[in-house]
């Protein structure tokens, strides 16, 4: 979407987006199954790039880990850089969630489709808590 530079949502707003994201995600990672994850939450550009049959390669390895990341969903995410709008009207954001025994660790890109902010890109990893 080009055009008129849209306004950046609160940080808690932000907040509330990528926990919402990242707990679905982790529902379509738990199921092996990404049709429904890319339908309720990602934007149309990045479901035409990465189609159901994608996903589940190109997350593998968490699938093959059997990893969890539903923690996210009980504590607030440590946003790092904050979040932004860039030169593509996107909202970007980065962080972590500081779960245990692995933080999750996150890059975020959000496009506007109508009244919602859809994922553009989306970058998960996790690393030891420290």
């Amino acid at each position: 979407m080009r055009g008129a530079r849209p306004e950046l949502p609160a940080e808690s707003a932000i907040r509330e987006l990528a926990t919402r994201t990242l707990v679905n995600f982790n529902d379509a990672l738990r199921r092996q199954d990404f049709p429904a994850f890319l339908q309720s939450d990602c934007a149309d550009p990045f479901q035409r790039e990465h189609p159901a049959d994608d996903m589940k390669p190109a997350f593998q390895a968490f699938i093959d880990k059997k990893a969890d990341i539903a923690g996210v969903a009980a504590v607030a995410a440590v946003l790092d850089p904050p979040p932004s709008i860039d030169e593509r009207n996107s909202i970007m954001t980065a962080g972590h969630y500081p779960t245990r025994p692995m933080n999750v660790h996150f890059a975020l890109r959000y496009l506007r489709e109508g009244e919602a902010w859809r994922v553009a890109a989306i970058d998960v990893s996790l690393k030891r808590a420290q």
